[in-house]
């Protein structure tokens, strides 16, 4: 964006200010939630963290960073069995029983379904927030405009 090579894009929100000519909008927040095996009965956050194996979201990402403050602020060290970006594949890790993890709520778990189960984290739930970055000095920002529209009226 910065350098003049996409007109915009779809993201998440970055850790950093937007300077200069760059806008953003906000799409959605997608909270965090703690994801666990589809058998496990227990709903307490700081039980399961302390007695499972914890599929750590990378923490260089945004969305990992937002875990390791949560985790901090919880006083929680859980017992890391893995360290991985794609949302899917710590989905996939923790429908097949081998850990648990705390991840945003996001379409792209979807496609695993029922085989696993979601915790509110109830007053500790933090979020992402989903948007369109764009440069406004752009002579196509009103193409941008109209695909804003459509994302809105698709109700991403």
């Amino acid at each position: 964006m910065e350098q003049h090579e996409l007109d915009c894009a779809l993201i998440v929100k970055p850790a950093y200010p937007l300077e200069g000519l760059l806008r953003w909008r906000s799409l959605r927040q997608e909270p965090f939630v703690l994801i666990v095996p589809p058998g496990e009965a227990s709903s307490d956050v700081t039980w399961l963290l302390s007695n499972y194996p914890f599929i750590r979201y990378e923490r260089r990402s945004h969305g990992g960073s937002l875990v390791e403050r949560f985790l901090q602020r919880k006083k929680c060290a859980p017992k890391e069995s893995v360290e991985t970006d794609p949302i899917e594949a710590i989905g996939l890790l923790v429908a097949r029983g081998l850990g648990i993890s705390v991840l945003p709520r996001t379409p792209a778990l979807s496609v695993i379904g029922s085989r696993m189960r979601e915790i509110n984290l109830g007053a500790d739930t933090f979020y992402r927030e989903i948007g369109l970055i764009e440069c406004i000095d752009n002579p196509r920002a009103p193409l941008n405009g109209d695909f804003w529209d459509a994302l809105v009226a698709g109700g991403t």
